[in-house]
């Protein structure tokens, strides 16, 4: 049900309940507030009063709405010449939502913002208990996302009871960074009837809790791959799993919570165009094409493969003698290609070669025999076959000592992998002492002593003494992490606590005779993998550097200047390395200062990822982030002046030390001209460097200015 009232009618409403005209859209114009149900119009009142006590709606906002649901009425209040509105959702008694539009442009300055942390939560805890004044619990906020390019600041907040969040109870609540004016709140619920909570008095600490997670947690080092131009690069890792299920440990007893069990024994469970085929496709009648089959044409180097015309490739002709030259697949007379095709063979997703598919089949009395052979194309090395035997009647198998199966395996595996055998060890065989019919014989690559996650080859051993099939899935001239940096499981543990700490709450359910049950719970996300150097957790599902949150700790800044703007700077997730040791004297390489720039607004792409592939920048990470380098950064990527700045002869020089037929003086008197480059003296030093120190100082000094343009460092 809605309704609209001028702000007259409101006043009057409020005031003495005088009969006037509301309108609705599903009751007549001529329908009268004395004619609706006085005990809705009674908790409507009590609604808006209750609303207007808790919050100044300014006068200006004179147009009325709201809906009714039921005994919850959602209000808002709008300004009819500027559009504005406020909204606010309440049962008379508690304020579940307040929004406040026009109040969440993100069209700022990249800058801090003028309220320091604690004051932002000192002030969302005030509004809280403003806009609910019976709350009988504790409050507890944390900052749950800032962005230097928002005006607002968005507070999480739950409610305690002793220090301990209640699941359940809790919300958002969302500020303007400067002035601490109310944005948005949310709240689920701030009261639950009968509800009883356990005492907190005889629970575990939180060190001996973390040290049940860190006894339980199991660590296995290995490498995994990146990849970067194309390139792959064994990175460290550890991988991570647990003895037991921590994932909801009780907080008395440091075991596996029973809450779950405990609700299935009153039965409660879980938490208080179609298109048919080929339409719109019109069919053109048949054309006949004049040009000569044998035209001379410019093929791409695809299509040369695809047609088979790529000279490099093993032509078909010629597959067959790889084969029948090779002892471990025993390419038998009788077999006849029955199937041959170039395809696209993706070792990983990012390496992929030219292959052939091939299938030889061969009819014999009681049995069919079937080839499939997947072969580099231009190589002619085996990347995966298997050889099936169809029998139409019972076959014996013979038995096979897995000694001897090992040995085949070995032999097959080191003659089709060939130098590469040296880096695999067996790691998987049958666990018996022999076999009948076949066996996997599973081979794991390993570098400098560590496994390599997803290189394996694999022999099936026939206990006919044969090779039954082999596949391989490896990855060859890549770079591999330093083994010297991997940090100790110890640490790598502690890191993994410190930075995705668990959370304890009170957990609750009612029973079916109304009695509350709670539980206080200790939740920890058990899905995450280390990385070997950083010992930082990183998600697995945003694969790879995708960290944990928490502000890494460097032992090398404590106690100086230089430590408060990194653990400023990493408030904005504007960390520059991941490492233990910030390293502050060392010289910020281009790619690394491009990197940075990119988290200046939580994840902002600079504009470079967006031009076309052949107009794109590779910044080096060898080469320093030099004056020259940070100008035409600056100008390239924030400004529409790039191609202008590439003109020469028609710039006049702002500094001493470059001549006008310097070859980037024009992105130099551009950067100068846009208040980047402010030089030193008159002279702007093309080479001038920075350490990882000052370029901390300079954009943290120029986020605390008054920002104003794009610009991160002056020059």
């Amino acid at each position: 049900m809605k309704r609209k009232i001028i702000a007259a009618a409101l006043t009057a409403l409020m005031l003495c309940g005088t009969a006037l005209p509301v309108y609705a859209a599903n009751k007549s114009p001529n329908t009268t507030v004395s004619q609706v149900n006085g005990e809705n119009k009674e908790e409507l009142k009590k609604a808006i009063i209750v609303v207007k006590q808790r919050y100044k709606v300014p006068d200006e906002y004179s147009e009325f709405d709201y809906y009714d649901y039921g005994g919850r009425y959602e209000l808002t209040w709008s300004d009819p010449k500027n559009g504005k509105s406020i909204s606010a959702e309440t049962d008379g008694t508690v304020i579940y939502s307040l929004n406040v539009s026009g109040k969440s442009s993100d069209d700022v300055s990249a800058k801090f913002g003028k309220l320091s942390d604690e004051q932002l939560k000192a002030i969302a805890a005030q509004w809280i208990k403003k806009l609910d004044p019976q709350i009988k619990y504790g409050i507890k906020t944390e900052i749950d996302s800032r962005y230097l390019w928002s005006q607002n600041v968005s507070i999480s907040f739950s409610l305690t009871s002793g220090g301990i969040a209640i699941n359940g109870l809790s919300g958002n609540v969302t500020l303007d960074r400067d002035t601490g004016d109310l944005v948005s709140m949310s709240i689920s619920k701030t009261d639950v009837k009968n509800l009883t909570l356990i005492s907190a008095d005889k629970m575990k600490s939180e060190t001996e809790l973390a040290n049940i997670i860190k006894s339980n947690m199991e660590l296995k080092p290995y490498y995994r791959y990146e990849y970067s131009d194309g390139k792959a690069y064994g990175r460290l890792y550890y991988d991570v799993s647990f003895k037991s299920d921590i994932s909801m440990l009780d907080a008395f007893t440091g075991k596996p919570s029973t809450i779950d069990k405990d609700k299935a024994k009153f039965g409660i469970k879980g938490n208080n165009s179609e298109v048919s085929a080929g339409a719109g496709i019109a069919e053109d009648d048949d054309i006949a094409y004049e040009e000569s089959a044998d035209a001379d044409y410019d093929f791409t180097e695809r299509e040369l493969v695809a047609l088979e015309l790529d000279k490099s490739l093993i032509q078909k002709g010629d597959i067959a003698n790889y084969l029948k030259n090779d002892p471990i697949i025993v390419f038998d007379k009788d077999l006849s290609l029955e199937y041959a095709e170039i395809t696209d063979h993706f070792i990983d997703e990012n390496v992929k070669i030219d292959c052939w598919d091939l299938k030889y089949t061969a009819k014999r009395k009681g049995s069919t025999v079937q080839l499939n052979v997947l072969m580099n194309a231009r190589t002619g090395q085996i990347i995966t076959f298997n050889k099936d035997i169809t029998y139409d009647h019972d076959v014996q198998f013979m038995e096979m000592s897995v000694e001897d199966g090992v040995k085949l395996a070995d032999k097959a595996a080191k003659h089709f992998t060939g130098e590469d055998f040296s880096s695999f060890k067996l790691t998987k065989k049958p666990s018996e002492k022999t076999f009948k019919g076949s066996a996997d014989f599973v081979y794991s690559r390993y570098v400098n002593g560590i496994e390599v996650k997803g290189d394996t080859v694999t022999v099936t051993v026939r206990s006919n003494k044969s090779v039954f099939a082999y596949n391989s899935n490896y990855i060859t001239n890549a770079e591999y992490e330093d083994a010297s940096k991997l940090i100790s499981e110890s640490k790598a543990k502690e890191k993994a606590v410190r930075y995705n700490p668990p959370t304890i709450a009170y957990e609750y359910f009612f029973d079916k005779d109304g009695k509350c049950r709670s539980y206080i719970i200790q939740r920890y996300n058990t899905d995450f993998i280390i990385d070997g150097v950083t010992g930082r957790p990183q998600s697995t599902y945003y694969w790879a550097k995708k960290s944990f949150s928490g502000t890494p700790e460097y032992t090398d800044i404590k106690g100086t200047e230089t430590e408060k703007y990194v653990n400023k700077l990493a408030d904005y997730d504007i960390i520059f390395t991941e490492n233990e040791a910030f390293d502050p004297q060392h010289i910020i390489t281009e790619k690394e200062f491009a990197e940075i720039f990119g988290r200046i607004n939580n994840h902002f792409t600079p504009y470079y990822y967006d031009m076309p592939e052949e107009e794109q920048t590779e910044y080096s990470d060898k080469a320093p982030a030099n004056n020259l380098f940070l100008a035409k950064f600056y100008v390239d990527n924030l400004t529409d002046c790039s191609e202008a700045a590439k003109l020469k002869g028609i710039y006049k020089s702002p500094f001493t030390d470059i001549p006008e037929t310097y070859a980037d003086c024009g992105y130099i008197a551009i950067a100068k001209a846009m208040g980047f480059a402010s030089g030193n003296s008159g002279k702007f030093d093309p080479n001038k460097t920075y350490t990882r120190a000052e370029a901390a100082k300079l954009i943290y000094e120029y986020l605390s200015s008054s920002g104003g343009n794009l610009a991160i460092i002056h020059i």
